[in-house]
């Protein structure tokens, strides 16, 4: 079994020193704080993951990790040392078909949502299978397009008294994936269910805030502004509207508890911007045999022509995080550092919705997780090559 040495302990401490220096403010005083993270990420002890889908923390501090190919649940120490890895593709108590998701259990342990066995099972530190369960509701949105269409759609939440998800119907026979991603966001619900057998109830249509009809003839609308998400405590949530940028924090009853209008810092897509987010979305979905670079640029410059006269009047916002003291963290659209559009800077909102920071964090290193002590995300190099660190969560008193 793997063991740190007195040396190892000494380097880890001295990168995390170096690392706590390493929070530069510029322009603090009256007004958002601007900050450029230069910290170097702690890795966890495996030197590559492969697709990271989902990663939480735990109460211990342990950091568990789920992979998409394989499937696989690796679980790590504070240190970074590994401690546990299971599952494989089957059918088996330790095995998935498509691990979707990570959910916070409590004392029930950390679960994992298997969206082609409609089940979450919660799984002890070290793998021991502790609780199974059916999901309510059904999952139409493919795992596959996590890492290309935006809005958290699909999670499932463990919150007080239930489990909080989106249901959303299939799309129209026969329409084109570049198409779907407007309809799954704008024909999406959020649904809590009760743990106590009651019956579920609707929380938000999203279609309430779309900015055109999803019951008109589909078209396509690549880098629509979708609505994003996260569960701040047991019993709130915050969601933002996308298109119409409202914060909106509501309740379990479905009671808005507050709502503010944010002004992102966004631009405005064009033809070439959309070009090429649909070569990385035709690549990753629908490539056809014999595909060349050209031809598959030309694929998408015609995706571009048809959606120009749809294209939202700003770019999406790609994620949103909650942290510990209930402030809201939104990630920007920049696809000159992430292919995939994921931006080096997040926009940090306090609990009354002002905006209190930008934040921009080192290059190659995705946020997921904003904990009181760490900031835990997925480190990706230049070669597309994946793993698991921290770094010290940015002050921003």
């Amino acid at each position: 079994m793997w063991s740190p040495t007195p040396l190892m302990f000494s380097a880890v401490s001295l990168v995390i020193f170096l690392a706590l220096l390493g929070c530069a403010e510029a322009g603090v005083g009256e007004g958002p704080i601007q900050l450029e993270v230069t910290a170097v990420p702690v890795t966890v002890e495996d030197a590559d993951l492969v697709q990271v889908s989902d990663l939480r923390t735990d109460p211990e501090g342990r950091t568990w990790v789920l992979t998409r190919y394989p499937p696989l649940v690796r679980v790590y120490g504070e240190d970074g040392a590994r401690e546990a890895v299971f599952g494989e593709l089957g059918d088996g108590p330790r095995e998935f078909n498509a691990a979707w998701a990570l959910v916070a259990g409590g004392d029930a342990g950390i679960g994992v949502v298997d969206n082609r066995r409609w089940t979450l099972r919660y799984f002890a530190p070290d793998g021991t299978l502790r609780l199974e369960q059916e999901i309510e509701g059904d999952f139409t949105f493919p795992a596959e397009i996590r890492d290309v269409y935006y809005g958290d759609l699909g999670w499932t939440w463990d919150v007080a008294g239930g489990l909080l998800q989106d249901r959303y119907p299939p799309p129209p026979a026969g329409m084109p994936m570049q198409m779907q991603q407007a309809y799954d966001f704008w024909a999406a619900e959020l649904v809590f269910v009760p743990d106590d057998g009651g019956e579920p109830r609707t929380l938000v249509t999203f279609a309430d805030f779309a900015t055109f009809d999803p019951e008109e003839e589909p078209a396509p609308r690549p880098l629509s502004a979708g609505p994003l998400w996260d569960l701040c405590s047991g019993d709130e949530f915050v969601f933002h509207t996308g298109a119409t940028s409202e914060l909106i924090r509501l309740g379990m009853d479905g009671n808005v508890r507050s709502r503010s209008n944010v002004e992102l810092p966004m631009g405005s897509p064009d033809v070439e911007l959309v070009t090429d987010w649909m070569v990385e979305v035709i690549s990753g979905l629908q490539p056809m045999p014999g595909d060349t670079p050209e031809a598959l640029r030309e694929r998408a410059g015609m995706i571009a022509q048809m959606a120009e006269p749809h294209l939202e009047s700003t770019l999406p916002p790609t994620r949103l995080r909650c942290d510990d003291r209930g402030w809201v963290w939104i990630q920007l659209f920049d696809m000159e550092h992430d292919r995939r559009g994921y931006a080096r800077e997040w926009v940090v909102l306090d609990e009354e919705g002002s905006l209190a920071a930008t934040v921009t964090f080192p290059e190659g290193f995705h946020p997921m997780r904003f904990g009181a002590d760490r900031v835990v995300g997925v480190v990706r190099d230049e070669l597309e090559v994946e793993t698991v660190g921290w770094i010290p969560t940015p002050d921003l008193r």
